[in-house]
């Protein structure tokens, strides 16, 4: 035997002995066609070294150089058979390893959704990790904004976990927690087992690796999510990817728990006001049907939530009412807000009114707030009626004091409200006329006796006087609310159509219609009786004068429909 078959079967005997511990080795890791091909080459090799080792203790053997060039000849093909199917394999495995990777995320992303506990959500990922994945060991915990254990879950770890939630508790923090709460996105361990020593988890993780990754959400930390990982992949991209990507996954799912909890609990400290509300609360839709209401308006209107809630804003009030609630709500969807008083019928029929406040929330919802103010109505009431009395009577007075006014006030109230009648103002604008023509020179309450009553002209001092008396007048009657209209027109009632008049020089429309027939049947009314600078004009001369002045101190129109009225009777004689 010479050298180079020598070496031929010391090198066969290499191969044989390598590709033995390869197998043995790999054997599960392997498939079936690969171990078949690995078989069939060993029989080869081993084949080919009993060969040399016949040639070499020179054994002769008829065939055998036949069998030797044939096993010679698939030696080379079954090599390459062999490589090329252990590279499908690699291919294989690291295509099912991507997909073991993807699986994974996608059911711990299914558990995201489907979770609405931080607790389930940790324990489930753990879960899903270890068995999906194949993880000998996962762990989370989470901490709380100065880094307090708040919970803690695991999977594959045993009772060694519970020593290092000790640790953490006593803010006794193992390098290997400090290490990864200090750091941004992933730590990666190669041997924990030698550079973690302190970490009472150190000694489970035998020759794997572990990745932990931060649990952050727009700058909160929320804890860590950590795994064992074969030391094979601890450095793939794709398996750093994953933990990461679970990680962000999870900060967001914790952050997103933790928003819906403080939502939820603001939404019960809101509906918990809302229902003790002191007054009432409802909500509406575009078509003004109630929504939702609180228990302040059950009390308020007698119906209970169920009843209210088959019932629109309309069913409230009485016929009345009713079209000015449909106008306020109108306003509301015009403008968005509104603001009014209404009146409306408790279930048990009796009348009440309150005051609404109404706001849009969004493109068809509207809240509402009212308050019962019955029974300041009731007193606003008796106060109006008190004070018209009160100024009623301060009128009489003022007539008291001037003997040539006596029946003034009647007659200028019987002659305003004919004429407004005669031109067509509302049964709200003559209520208000007859008021103003009745207090129209209530003002004079300040005016000095000795003015009022002086026979003679005033002088300038004494006109600056007698010509407050207008505005005063309208301050004194606009205390009463019902009586504003009235008030303005008490305050222009000395105007004049063509702007000379006092105390502002209004002119034409400037002035409310109401304040310029007051105007022409106070001049009337003057001109028809006796005053202490002159005697009363006859019928005739006082006509003429109302004619005269009609485009200047008057409006024509009203003067033409005061001499109809003249001319017709319905002005009694003086």
């Amino acid at each position: 035997m010479n050298f180079i078959s020598l070496l031929d079967f010391v090198f066969s005997l290499s191969i044989l002995i390598a590709l033995t511990f390869l197998f043995t080795g790999w054997k599960r890791a392997l498939r079936k066609d690969v171990k078949l091909v690995l078989t069939g080459l060993l029989i080869i090799l081993l084949s080919h070294g009993v060969i040399r080792f016949l040639e070499w203790s020179n054994f002769s053997l008829e065939g055998l150089d036949y069998f030797s060039d044939l096993l010679a000849t698939l030696e080379p093909m079954l090599w390459v058979f062999f490589f090329y199917s252990f590279l499908q394999q690699v291919s294989a495995r690291r295509k099912e390893h991507l997909n073991s990777v993807l699986r994974s995320i996608r059911k711990v992303n299914q558990l995201l959704v489907r979770t609405d506990d931080r607790g389930s959500l940790i324990h489930g990922t753990c879960k899903t990790l270890f068995e999906a994945r194949g993880y000998d060991h996962v762990w989370v915990i989470l901490l709380d904004k100065t880094n307090g254990l708040l919970t803690a879950a695991q999977e594959g770890v045993g009772l060694d976990f519970k020593d290092l939630l000790k640790r953490i508790k006593a803010d006794k923090l193992p390098h290997c927690v400090k290490k990864s709460l200090t750091k941004s996105k992933l730590t990666i361990t190669e041997d924990p087992s030698s550079t973690d020593k302190d970490c009472p988890l150190s000694n489970i993780y035998g020759s794997t690796g572990a990745i932990t990754t931060r649990l952050e959400y727009e700058g909160r930390l929320y804890g860590l999510l950590s795994a064992s990982v074969p030391s094979r992949f601890i450095n793939e991209e794709r398996e750093k990817e994953l933990l990461e990507e679970v990680g962000e996954d999870i900060a967001y799912a914790l952050h997103k728990l933790e928003i819906e909890k403080d939502l939820r609990k603001s939404e019960e400290e809101f509906r918990s006001y809302l229902e003790n509300a002191p007054v009432g609360v409802y909500m509406l839709d575009e078509e003004g049907n109630y929504l939702e209401v609180n228990k302040t308006a059950c009390e308020m209107t007698g119906y209970s939530k169920e009843e209210l809630l088959d019932m629109g804003i309309t069913d409230l009030h009485p016929s009345q009412a009713s079209e000015d609630a449909r106008e306020a709500f109108e306003k509301l969807l015009d403008e968005g807000e509104m603001r009014t008083e209404l009146s409306y019928t408790r279930k048990d029929g009796t009348k009440r009114h309150f005051l609404v406040n109404s706001v849009r929330i969004s493109e068809d919802r509207y809240l509402g707030f009212t308050l019962d103010i019955t029974e300041r109505k009731k007193a606003e009431k008796k106060l109006e009626q008190t004070t018209l009395e009160t100024l009623q009577a301060l009128n009489r007075t003022i007539e008291a004091k001037d003997e040539y006014t006596g029946g003034h006030i009647d007659r200028v109230q019987r002659l305003s409200v004919k004429a407004g009648r005669k031109l067509g103002l509302s049964e709200e604008k003559l209520e208000q006329l007859r008021y103003a023509s009745i207090l129209h020179d209530i003002g004079k309450i300040g005016v000095p006796d000795s003015i009022l009553g002086k026979p003679g002209e005033l002088n300038e001092r004494e006109w600056e006087e007698m010509e407050k008396h207008p505005e005063v007048g309208e301050r004194i009657v606009s205390q009463v609310d019902r009586l504003k209209r009235a008030a303005k027109i008490i305050g222009q009632h000395q105007e004049r159509y063509d702007g000379t008049g006092y105390p502002k020089g209004l002119q034409g429309d400037e002035i409310t219609l109401e304040a310029q027939i007051v105007a022409v049947a106070d001049a009337w009314d003057a001109m028809r009786t006796d005053r202490p600078y002159r005697e009363a004009l006859p019928r005739e001369e006082a006509m003429r004068e109302l004619k005269e002045n009609a485009g200047t101190q008057f409006d024509p129109e009203i003067v033409e429909v005061m001499l109809e009225l003249i001319e017709e009777g319905e002005i009694e004689p003086v």
